[in-house]
């Protein structure tokens, strides 16, 4: 068994090292604010947790706290874009493409 899925090696896969562009990082925190509240708590929270244990971050892993300054209110789960590492922010925007499709 190997320790990574096969959607999230895809999602990895030829990601540039440099950081988006102001449009890509606007659209990917519109995509991420408009998922369903479950979306985002599954999908977006596992790709984090993901990425978190997969470069070696979880030495302090506490799955009830919202990792890169994340914030839970009565409204939802909200993420600054801006707090993720570049890296990160690929694979989301790659996942988004591949389930809501290219937003260009």
């Amino acid at each position: 068994m190997t320790d990574t899925f096969t959607l999230y090696q895809t999602l990895c896969c030829n990601i540039p090292k440099k950081e988006p562009t102001l449009t890509q990082k606007k659209e990917l925190a519109g995509a991420i604010d408009n998922l369903y509240e479950h979306q985002k708590v599954i999908f977006i929270r596992l790709i984090i947790e993901h990425f978190r244990v997969s470069n070696k971050e979880s030495s302090n892993l506490d799955i009830m706290k919202i990792p890169y300054e994340g914030t839970e209110d009565q409204n939802g789960i909200s993420f600054d874009v801006e707090k993720f590492p570049v890296q990160l922010k690929w694979i989301l925007l790659n996942f988004l493409k591949v389930c809501l499709g290219d937003t260009k």
